[in-house]
């Protein structure tokens, strides 16, 4: 992973009808602090990660994304003191 990159622990994805780009939320933790991260991107893979998910949720392991700088919408400290 380089400086252009965030590791993200992906908590969600929706995908618009007809839309060729999905949105996405998750987390990561930098020095310490954990940030809240919106992120989008091409449809295909968003869908990938959108059933990763449904994976996840039903007891497989936790879906995490290397997504580079430019798919990062916003990233904000997480007010929660914990995983977003």
């Amino acid at each position: 992973m380089s400086e252009r990159e965030v590791l993200v622990h992906v908590t969600r994805v929706h995908i618009p009808a007809m839309s060729t780009v999905g949105e996405g939320e998750g987390w990561t933790e930098q020095d310490g602090t954990i940030y809240r991260v919106w992120f989008a991107g091409d449809h295909r893979p968003m869908r990938d990660l959108g059933e990763a998910l449904a994976r996840y949720n039903d007891g497989d392991d936790e879906v995490i994304a290397v997504l580079p700088m430019w798919a990062i919408r916003n990233i904000l400290p997480s007010q929660e003191g914990g995983r977003a």
